[in-house]
């Protein structure tokens, strides 16, 4: 009979079946739920953190058994022995964050230009009374590729505004 719970994980070797089953079964569950949700924009968007899930199960294995291997050289009051684990915890990180970096180059598409290229006052301004008020939003180009329609001045305009005059003619000729 085991004297501790941790005798008895050793014994059984229970974490390894564990891991083993984990390392298996998780690459699997994550490419079955990428395949499921494929036209949804969370498989979409992160396509590289995917990648990365199907590779943590098989990777959390390699390290649990670099790990053991190492301790059962050194054993577990072993000094030496942290250190060579923290290295290769700390190497494994390093490599992972590359590769997620990697992917995330490779498999992520960038995002779609902007619709609107141009300035906020162009956008704001889209009157011709808003024109003749502040001729200066009316200079800049709009985003739109139809030119401004030219409006007749009028003859009078409202007490305390001042007189509405044609907008400028378009910078560029108007497309075909």
């Amino acid at each position: 009979m085991h004297e501790t719970f941790f005798e008895m994980l050793e014994h059984t070797r229970l974490v390894d079946r564990v891991l083993f089953w984990t390392a298996l079964l998780l690459p699997v569950f994550t490419a079955g739920m990428v395949y499921l949700l494929r036209n949804e924009n969370v498989v979409k968007r992160n396509r590289h953190r995917w990648v990365l899930g199907v590779l943590a199960g098989p990777a959390l294995l390699v390290l649990w058994k670099i790990y053991n291997a190492i301790e059962d050289h050194y054993g577990l009051d072993s000094v030496k022995a942290l250190l060579l684990n923290v290295a290769v915890f700390a190497a494994a990180a390093l490599i992972i964050t590359g590769v997620r970096i990697l992917l995330r180059a490779l498999l992520t598409t960038p995002p779609p230009p902007p619709a609107i290229t141009g300035s906020i006052p162009s956008q704001r301004f889209t009157t011709s009374r808003m024109r003749a008020l502040y001729p200066e939003a009316a200079a800049v180009p709009s985003a739109s590729p139809v030119p401004p329609v030219p409006v007749a001045p009028a003859e009078t305009s409202e007490p305390g505004l001042a007189p509405i005059s044609p907008p400028p003619a378009p910078l560029s000729p108007p497309l075909p």
